[in-house]
C-alpha cells in the first residue's frame, strides 16, 4: 500500500540475458537523474503497486536497463514486462524555480490575463512531438490544448492553484 503520493516515472520493458536484466522505458527526464539503490512501486496501478528496489542502472546502445533486487533470472523479470514504475513524489529530485512536475500542473484553474477570470481548468499536460501542452477543460465544456511556452503562459502559481494565461491564445483555439 501506497503511503504518498507517486508518479509514473518509466515502464519496465523486455527481459535481457539470463540475469534479470530489463529495459526500461522512462517517460520523462527523472529516471535519468536517480542513483541507484533507490525504492520505487511496480505494478499496473498504483494502487496495487509493490514496492522494490532498483539496484542497479546500466546504459546500453538503445537505452537504459535495470535490475531489481531480489530479481535474478529472466523468468523472474518477465513477470515485471510492461508494468509501471512509480516513484514516491517526497524523492522526486528538485526542479529550479519556474519549472514544474506534470502532475503539479493538473487541476489548477485557469485564468485569463485580462480578465483575471477563472476560465478553466488544467486537465492534463500533454506530450506533443513539438513541445508539451496543457489540456483545459473551460468553464462551458469546451475542451482545448494551450501550448506550454511563454506565447501562451503568462505566469504559473502552484500557491494559488492557477495558471493564467494570455486569453489571445484561448480565443484563437474558440
Amino acid at each position: 500500500m501506497l503511503q504518498d503520493e507517486c508518479v509514473i516515472i518509466a515502464k519496465v520493458g523486455r527481459a535481457v540475458g539470463l540475469k534479470g536484466y530489463c529495459m526500461v522505458e522512462p517517460t520523462g527526464t527523472t529516471f535519468f537523474h536517480l542513483e541507484p539503490p533507490f525504492e520505487v512501486f511496480v505494478g499496473w496501478k498504483q494502487s496495487s503497486a509493490r514496492p522494490m528496489v532498483i539496484e542497479e542502472i546500466r546504459e546500453r546502445p538503445k537505452g537504459k536497463m535495470c535490475r531489481f533486487e531480489g530479481i535474478e533470472d529472466r523468468t523472474a523479470v518477465e513477470q515485471l514486462t510492461n508494468k509501471w514504475i512509480y516513484l514516491s513524489s517526497s524523492q522526486l529530485p528538485k526542479l529550479e524555480a519556474g519549472d514544474y512536475y506534470h502532475f503539479e500542473l493538473e487541476g489548477l484553474n485557469v485564468v485569463s490575463d485580462s480578465s483575471a477570470e477563472t476560465v478553466g481548468k488544467v486537465l492534463e499536460v500533454v506530450n506533443l512531438p513539438s513541445m508539451d501542452a496543457l489540456e483545459v477543460r473551460l468553464v462551458d465544456g469546451c475542451t482545448v490544448l494551450v501550448p506550454y511556452n511563454e506565447q501562451a503562459i503568462r505566469s504559473v502559481d502552484t500557491n494559488a492553484s492557477q495558471v493564467v494565461v494570455r486569453w489571445a491564445f484561448i480565443e484563437e483555439l474558440l
